[in-house]
């Protein structure tokens, strides 16, 4: 299926939506960006005269870059933590099956983990229904872990790396602050037309 790049744009309140498709350069506006890829979908199909499901949308929304560089950042810290998470989760399944099989009981196993033993027996339920439904037998613990942990160094290496850009992108920006002068804005005797019911304004 064919994937039609779409870009976002902010205009005035608006969101400008630019795609370039075949025979066209396909122009629509939204008020949320929420909204880009329904109206995307819906100008598309019109100018290809082709139903609406029949293509897939990349949608890129343009932002600054120093607040695209923050997203990423919180994007990346938020998968970080939920990797560490399923980390945390799979060696509490195997904790707490390997402890009730040695004959710990599971406020026993509780204490020793730290968890309350309704958390310990749901995490050995957890862990003997994964075993039952899964169709690899090969999988070991071992596997398992070094699978989520080769995730968890991916995601911190693009957090290093988004952290580095967003502190220069930051940098850059102060520079060009202290370079440039400040300067009063002098009225410049045009008027802006606005559409009260479009989406887009034109300068007159």
């Amino acid at each position: 299926m064919k994937i039609i790049e779409v870009k976002a744009s902010r205009s005035q309140g608006w969101w400008a939506i630019h795609a370039n498709v075949p025979g066209a350069s396909v122009w629509t506006q939204a008020r949320r960006l929420d909204q880009v890829e329904a109206t995307a979908r819906e100008a598309i199909s019109l100018a290809l005269d082709t139903a609406q499901d029949s293509f897939e949308l990349s949608i890129a929304p343009v932002v600054p870059e120093g607040i695209r560089h923050e997203v990423e950042l919180a994007r990346n810290t938020a998968r970080l933590a939920a990797i560490a998470q399923a980390i945390a989760t799979t060696l509490n399944q195997h904790a707490a099956v390997s402890l009730t099989a040695e004959g710990y009981t599971v406020r026993d196993a509780g204490y020793l983990m730290n968890l309350s033993s309704q958390r310990i027996s749901q995490l050995v339920a957890q862990q003997r229904n994964r075993a039952e439904e899964s169709t690899e037998a090969s999988t070991t613990f071992e596997s398992v872990v070094e699978s989520l942990l080769a995730q968890l160094l991916s995601a911190a290496d693009g957090l290093s790396d988004t952290s580095s850009q967003t502190g220069e992108t930051r940098q850059r920006e102060e520079q060009v602050r202290r370079r440039t002068p400040t300067e009063k804005q002098r009225p410049s005797g045009k008027r802006r037309a606005t559409a009260k019911n479009g989406p887009l304004t034109a300068s007159a």
